[in-house]
C-alpha cells in the first residue's frame, strides 16, 4: 500500500492494526457477501435468519470485552444479577412438576415470555425414580436412563429417547451425568446437590415449545461434551473453560417463547424495547440464565436448596466466567452468522486441509474466544449433522414452530418473517437443503478442519442426499399429480365438447321437425 510504505513511519502501527481489523471482519471476505439462492425458498430462508428486524446502528460487540480481560474491571456492576422484566422468582418455587412450563403457541403477541408455571422445587414428581428427597439422584438411576447415559458422549446418543423416558426431563438427568464427567462441581468449587438444584431450576423455566424446549438444550450440552473431548478443543480450554461452554449450552435458549426475535421486534414486545431490537432473544436468554442463578441465592438458610453455581467463586472469576459464558450465548444469533464464521476461518485458517499451526500454547485469548463462540454455533445446529433419525425429528420439530410463527403472524396481522414455513406450501427437504447448503455445510467443513469431526462431515453429507431425494420425490408427485389433472380437466372439456355436440344435434333435429311440420302443413 502506497500510504503503508510512503507515509510517516508512526503511522505504520496504527494502519497494521487497521488492515488486521479488515482482515478479520466479514466485510473482508466476498465469498459471504455475493451468494444469492437461485430459488425462492432458499431466498427467503436465508433472508429470514440472517437479517432482524429492525436493527440498525452501531453497538460494542460483546468480543471487545471477552477477549480482554483486563477490561472487565472495568465494568461496572458486572458481577450484579441483571434486571429482567419481573423480579427474578425464587428458586424455591420456580420448577415446574410436569417439566416444561407453558404451552407450545404464545397467545398473544404482547404476552410475557418469562410467566412460568409454579410449584415447589422439592420436590419433582415427574422423576419417576427419585432420591429420598425427591430430587433425580445419580446414585439412583432408572434403568432405561442408564442404558442411554452410558452412550452420554456418541455422536448418535438418543436424545429424543432420553426425553421420553424421562417424562421431558432431559437437561436435568444428563446434566448432572455429563457435568459430573467433566468434573464441573469440582471446577466450581460447589456440590453436585447445587448442580442437580440448579439444573432442575433451568430446565423448569424451559418451555414445552416443538424445538426450543429442554430437550434442544440437552442436545446442545451433549454436542457440547462430545466436541470438547477432542484432543484439539481439550488442549485449548482449561477446566473452567470446558465449564464455562458446558453452562453457556444449557442456559443459551432458556425461556424461549418458540418465536423469533424478528417476531418479538414486530410486535413490539416487551424483550425487543428491553433490548433495543438487538440479539434480542440471546440478550434474554443470558439474562434469565443468570437471573435465576444468582438473583434468588437468599436460601442461605438451607443450603441444600441453593442453585448459585457460581457461590464459591471470587468476584474476578466470577466476571470473567458470566462475560464468557454471555459471549458465548450471544454467538448463537444467527444474524451474526457469518461474522463469527468469518473470523474463525481467517484466524485459524480452518478450510480445507486440516488446520495447521495454532497449538495450544500458542492460542491468545481472543483465539480461545473464537474456538467457543464456534463450538457453541456448532453444537445448535448441530441436527443436519446427526443421525439421519434425529436429523429428521428435528427437522420437523423446527418446521412446526417456525409453521406456528407463521399462523401467529397471520392472525395478528404483522408481517410473515419467513414465508418458507407457511403450513400450506411448507417443503421440510427444501428447507433444510437449504439451510445446509448455506449455513451448515460451510461451518461444519471448518470445525472437522479445525478439530477433526469426521461424523459430522459425514452425516451431513448423507442427510444432505437424502433430502435432495425426498425434495425430488415431491417433484415427482407434484407433477404426477399436475398432469393427472390435466387429462382430468382435459377430459371434462372433451366430455363437456361431446355433450355440447349432443346438445346442438337435438337442437338441429328438432329445427329440422319443426321445418318439416310447417311444409306439410303448407
Amino acid at each position: 500500500m502506497a500510504i503503508k510504505e510512503n507515509g510517516p513511519s508512526f503511522l505504520a502501527p496504527t494502519l497494521e492494526k487497521a488492515i488486521d481489523i479488515l482482515k478479520n471482519s466479514e466485510i473482508f471476505l466476498p465469498q459471504f457477501q455475493s451468494f444469492k439462492p437461485e430459488d425462492q425458498i432458499t431466498s427467503e430462508l436465508v433472508s429470514s435468519l440472517i437479517n432482524s428486524s429492525k436493527q440498525s446502528g452501531v453497538r460494542r460487540m460483546s468480543h471487545e470485552a471477552a477477549s480482554n480481560k483486563s477490561s472487565l474491571s472495568l465494568q461496572a456492576n458486572s458481577n450484579s444479577a441483571p434486571t429482567a422484566l419481573q423480579p427474578p422468582p425464587s428458586p424455591s418455587i420456580t420448577a415446574n412438576s410436569a417439566g416444561n412450563s407453558s404451552s407450545s403457541s404464545t397467545t398473544s403477541a404482547s404476552q410475557s415470555v418469562t410467566t412460568t408455571a409454579t410449584a415447589n422445587l422439592l420436590p419433582l414428581n415427574s422423576i419417576a425414580t427419585t432420591s429420598s428427597t425427591g430430587q433425580p439422584s445419580l446414585s439412583n438411576v432408572p434403568s432405561a436412563v442408564q442404558a442411554l447415559l452410558e452412550h452420554q458422549l456418541d455422536w448418535n446418543f438418543n436424545v429424543i429417547e432420553l426425553e421420553r423416558v424421562t417424562s421431558k426431563r432431559p437437561l436435568t438427568w444428563l446434566g448432572m451425568s455429563i457435568l459430573r464427567h467433566f468434573n464441573v462441581p469440582s471446577t466450581l468449587q460447589c456440590s453436585e446437590t447445587v448442580i442437580r438444584n440448579w439444573l432442575a431450576v433451568i430446565e423448569a423455566n424451559y418451555h414445552d415449545n416443538p424445538y426450543h424446549n429442554s430437550t434442544h438444550a440437552a442436545d446442545v450440552m451433549q454436542a457440547t461434551a462430545f466436541f470438547l473431548r477432542s484432543k484439539r478443543i481439550a488442549a485449548a480450554l482449561d477446566p473452567m473453560d470446558q465449564a464455562i461452554s458446558l453452562i453457556a449450552a444449557i442456559i443459551h435458549d432458556i425461556d424461549h417463547p418458540g418465536r423469533n426475535s424478528a417476531f418479538l421486534c414486530n410486535s413490539s414486545h416487551q424483550l425487543a424495547i428491553l433490548y433495543n431490537d438487538i440479539s434480542v432473544l440471546e440478550s434474554h436468554h443470558a439474562a434469565r440464565g443468570f437471573s435465576l442463578t444468582v438473583g434468588g441465592d437468599g436460601l442461605k438458610s438451607n443450603p441444600e436448596h441453593s442453585v448459585n453455581i457460581f457461590a464459591a467463586l471470587g468476584p474476578e472469576l466470577y466476571r470473567d466466567v458470566r462475560q464468557s459464558v454471555i459471549d458465548m450465548v450471544l454467538a448463537t444469533d444467527m444474524t451474526k452468522h457469518f461474522e463469527h464464521l468469518a473470523k474463525f476461518i481467517q484466524n485459524f485458517n480452518a478450510v480445507g486441509a486440516a488446520a495447521e499451526g495454532a497449538n495450544a500454547g500458542d492460542l491468545t485469548p481472543e483465539n480461545i474466544v473464537l474456538i467457543k463462540r464456534m463450538l457453541i454455533k456448532c453444537a445448535d445446529v448441530s441436527n443436519p449433522a446427526r443421525p439421519l433419525k434425529l436429523c429428521q425429528t428435528w427437522a420437523e420439530r423446527i418446521s412446526t414452530e417456525y409453521c406456528d410463527q407463521t399462523d401467529e403472524e397471520k392472525r395478528l396481522g404483522l408481517k410473515v418473517v419467513m414465508p418458507t414455513f407457511d403450513r400450506a406450501t411448507c417443503s421440510i427437504p427444501k428447507s433444510q437443503i437449504g439451510f445446509i447448503d448455506y449455513f451448515a455445510n460451510d461451518l461444519f467443513e471448518a470445525w472437522h478442519s479445525f478439530g477433526d469431526f469426521p461424523e459430522t462431515v459425514d452425516n451431513m453429507n448423507l442427510n444432505y442426499q437424502y433430502w435432495k431425494d425426498q425434495q425430488a420425490l415431491l417433484e415427482r408427485k407434484a407433477k404426477k399429480l399436475s398432469l393427472e389433472s390435466t387429462k382430468v380437466s382435459e377430459a371434462d372439456e372433451d366430455e363437456e365438447a361431446a355433450e355440447a355436440e349432443e346438445a346442438d344435434k337435438e337442437i338441429f333435429a328438432e329445427e329440422d321437425e319443426g321445418s318439416s311440420s310447417v311444409s306439410a302443413k303448407l
